[in-house]
């Protein structure tokens, strides 16, 4: 791509991205947003311009909630924001700046855009709780080796205060690996539960102007899976056998309707005796980015690419020629909203290089609990 290109793509990105922060949002009972310009309100009805051809004429019932960033004209003498239909008005101040935000209509339960990222942002308030089921398909063949992982991890986060989130992972799984011979099959399988991981997320600094939402984790994984004899090919494993320790730093901006993050982490892999040998995994290094993109206030899109680095594997002290690998991965995934505090995810992962699984396959379900 030659640098002229290059300008123009960047100069299209900027002018999209500017005009989504100034624009007006319109959200109707249905579950259709619009971004534009509100021209004119009344009692009854509102005139709402989306580009230079297309201008909506909507009732006021229609409409369960309206952001309206510049002022604009009453069509009559009747008080614009006494419709019982929008139950609420909000005027937000902007600092540093002489513009304001006027909300008609009732504020969202949760913002939507984020809730693909729950896994590693900070979104309950202090005491609520949400659980997160999910069943996940992964397939992988490489050389004479084929592997199939079906799992069911169960996920549970808990709100501690406006800023910290702690969180607890039990995955359930069922592995098969097929070894491949001249004339000949070895087949394998697993069931049982994996690796358990408990840790917290810390917002340590909320998004502004010029910056972004600032998240940093810790956990840890104790090996409660069983794992596989390193001496025998044919053993397979629903854990590694292992404590694991990570840390990561995340980062999210929001520029509505879409919001953009990405991420570094880091974790260790402690040495552990198993029949007489001394396995060292080593360590990685894991980054990640993408965007998510509401659609309305009901469905949003996103998508991420996923990399990382993992040293090699030592079996007594002595490295394993080729262990070390560099997994990159495109996940992609939609978001949709089936009531208060529920919603379901399908995504599709798949694998950029021989390092990472061929592709994944994940429906998850999540909701906020009561008690």
């Amino acid at each position: 791509m030659n640098t002229k290109n290059q300008y123009y793509i960047i100069l299209f990105i900027s002018i999209l991205v500017n005009s989504y922060a100034t624009a007006d949002e319109l959200y109707l009972n249905n579950g259709d947003r619009f971004t534009g310009q509100l021209i004119e309100i009344s009692a009854t009805h509102c005139t709402f311009k989306i580009n230079s051809q297309s201008t909506l004429h909507i009732k006021r019932s229609d409409i369960s909630r309206l952001n309206v960033i510049q002022s604009v004209a009453n069509k009559d003498s009747t008080p614009a924001m006494t419709n019982n239909q929008l139950l609420t008005v909000r005027a937000k101040g902007t600092e540093n700046t002489s513009k304001s935000t006027t909300t008609l209509g009732e504020e969202p339960e949760e913002d939507l855009r984020q809730i693909f990222l729950r896994q590693s942002t900070v979104l309950l308030k202090p005491g609520e709780k949400e659980l997160d089921i999910s069943l996940n398909y992964t397939r992988n063949e490489f050389a004479n080796i084929r592997t199939r992982n079906f799992s069911i991890p169960v996920s549970v986060r808990l709100g501690i205060t406006d800023l910290l989130e702690g969180f607890i992972d039990l995955p359930i799984a069922w592995t098969q690996q097929e070894i491949f011979y001249q004339d000949a099959v070895d087949k394998s399988d697993a069931f049982g539960i994996g690796d358990v991981s408990v840790g917290l997320k810390y917002l340590f600094k909320q998004q502004d102007k010029q910056w972004p939402d600032v998240i940093g984790s810790f956990s840890f994984t104790a090996p409660t899976g069983d794992d596989s004899d390193p001496k025998n090919m044919n053993d397979v494993a629903i854990g590694s056998g292992h404590w694991h320790i990570s840390t990561g730093l995340t980062l999210v901006k929001s520029y509505d309707p879409a919001v953009l993050f990405g991420s570094v982490g880091y974790s260790y892999t402690f040495e552990e005796t198993r029949n007489g040998v001394e396995v060292a995994p080593g360590q990685s290094f894991s980054y990640s980015f993408g965007m998510g993109f509401a659609i309305n206030n009901q469905i949003t899109m996103s998508s991420q690419f996923l990399g990382a680095y993992q040293s090699k594997t030592e079996l007594d002290g002595v490295g394993i020629l080729g262990s070390s690998r560099e997994p990159m991965s495109l996940r992609t995934g939609l978001t949709y909203r089936i009531g208060k505090g529920r919603y379901l995810e399908p995504a599709v992962m798949l694998g950029m290089n021989d390092d990472a699984p061929d592709a994944s396959l994940t429906l998850s379900y999540s909701q906020k609990l009561d008690f």
